[in-house]
């Protein structure tokens, strides 16, 4: 028993700093950032309606995208060569000079475009805010490329804990910044403002850590920067490689439709975006173990290991996926309240889920790309699907709307599957028909529920083990991938 007169001892907060940063690291960054723009994106919903979560989806995905593209790869490059050189020592004096002058052009690009941009987006629709709003999006641009490469050096120089605390208050300042705003309801959007606030948070602090100027000019000496720009492009979408592409549906969309339209597709998305915080938040951690497997040689296990990860993940989605399409109207009212329950996000959902099924599979398999040194094929994998991806919305959207975009995502994501395996050996490969098969089978399964009516009662307890022994008795969960892969 305790002494009655000890002191209650709360925990120490830079304890707590110390575990929420290693908590960063173990997740990795884009299951964090998964999460933060979808609680943004909750918040801007409840509080602003449908149309303030149009407006606000369409100038999220402007800014994610351009900031990704804007970041072209040198910030990996820098933190892969300082590491190289062993405990932070870099290999070669001028390397950060050159880095820095590369992210200064292709930030200033960036914040170029986005203006640019702003302007014939105000010419077209007329916003009254006028560019207003593009301006600080095009400020947050430059600095985000800014604070990508401060925390490049960071991790590259094996300060991981201080890069982590960084990230970590990147994300608490943003959210504390869009909700601040839309409780003092602000004009949607200005609620850029959080991107900006956020940003030049994060650079005075990590400009304490990295003693950099706010710009390095690439004037007079262009050729070391494109050097260094071109050291980048190998690294392009090999992190994150799905980023810009589950956003870009909101950019194309948000060019065709209302903002009414484009916020009850926004609804659906952040329902059916749900389904990736799982595959993201585990990479990390399949990545530390198939790197074991890697190196040991070992590419049966690897490969075993991998195959029956992939099968679980499909599984456990397959599973939360027939329980939000049937009962959907319960979810979408848990998330964003609605006095009537609304059938066309239903079907934006219900269109989305299939690519995000085969996505959750293949997901796993990003991390053994790395295993196996052959990061840069899902970088190619990930350029083509972004291409392909964005020539179906703009075919698609025009005529079919947010049902176009719902179907040039799935499409997308699910040819994303089928190609991936290639630049492995083949028994790293999914049994794609099996996949495809067991995708039949959840439909099947959602229709049967339908037709019978059955109750909550039976359905909730029963729809694991039903769907367990449907993938069973298909085969789907036996060890006959092998054979199948080395077919291919």
């Amino acid at each position: 028993m305790t002494d009655s007169n000890q002191k209650l001892k709360l925990p120490d907060p830079s304890s707590l700093r110390k575990r929420a940063g290693e908590f960063l690291l173990a997740v990795g960054t884009e299951a964090v950032d998964t999460v933060t723009a979808l609680l943004s994106l909750i918040i801007i919903g409840r509080i602003y309606g449908q149309e303030g979560l149009g407006v606000y989806s369409f100038l999220l995905a402007v800014y994610l995208i351009i900031s990704y593209l804007s970041e072209s790869g040198v910030g990996k490059y820098l933190e892969r060569e300082i590491a190289l050189g062993g405990q932070g020592v870099l290999p070669h004096p001028a390397l950060v000079t050159d880095a820095h002058r590369a992210v200064t052009l292709t930030g200033f690009l960036g914040s170029t475009v986005v203006i640019i941009f702003g302007a014939w987006h105000f010419a077209k629709i007329g916003m009254s805010q006028g560019v207003g709003p593009y301006i600080f999006l095009a400020a947050a641009v430059y600095l985000n490329t800014f604070n990508t490469l401060i925390s490049s050096i960071l991790h590259g120089s094996g300060k991981h804990e201080i890069a982590s605390k960084l990230a970590l208050r990147k994300r608490l300042v943003f959210l504390g910044a869009i909700s601040f705003l839309s409780l003092m309801r602000i004009s949607v959007p200005y609620l850029v403002l959080a991107f900006f606030f956020t940003e030049i948070s994060v650079a005075r602090r990590g400009k304490k850590q990295v003693a950099l100027p706010w710009f390095k000019s690439p004037v007079g000496h262009l050729n070391q920067t494109v050097t260094a720009i071109n050291a980048g492009i190998k690294d392009y979408f090999t992190d994150e490689a799905l980023r810009v592409v589950f956003f870009l549906d909101f950019l194309i969309l948000g060019l065709f439709v209302s903002a009414v339209d484009l916020g009850i597709y926004s609804e659906a998305s952040v329902l059916a975006r749900l389904f990736m915080i799982v595959p993201v938040g585990a990479a990390p951690l399949f990545r530390v173990r198939f790197f074991e497997l890697a190196s040991s040689g070992d590419d049966s296990a690897l490969a075993a290991e991998s195959g029956q990860t992939a099968q679980k993940m499909f599984f456990y989605h397959s599973l939360a996926g027939l329980y939000f399409l049937l009962y959907y109207p319960y979810v979408l009212r848990l998330v964003f309240p609605h006095d009537t329950y609304d059938q066309v996000s239903f079907g934006i959902f219900a269109v989305l889920l299939p690519g995000l099924l085969y996505y959750s599979a293949a997901s796993v398999l990003e991390p053994v790309y790395a295993a196996k040194g052959r990061s840069d094929r899902i970088g190619k994998i990930a350029i083509r699907t972004f291409g392909f991806n964005a020539l179906l919305n703009v075919y698609l959207v025009p005529y079919a709307g947010y049902y176009g975009a719902a179907a040039a995502t799935t499409i997308c994501l699910v040819v994303y599957f089928l190609y991936f395996g290639s630049g492995l050996e083949p028994v790293f490969r999914l049994p794609r028909m099996h996949f495809l098969l067991a995708g039949g089978l959840v439909y099947l399964t959602y229709r049967f529920v339908i037709w019978t009516g059955a109750v909550p009662m039976i359905v909730v307890p029963t729809l694991p083990f039903a769907l367990y022994a449907l993938f069973y008795l298909s085969g789907f969960f036996t060890d006959k991938g092998e054979e199948e892969r080395t077919m291919h």
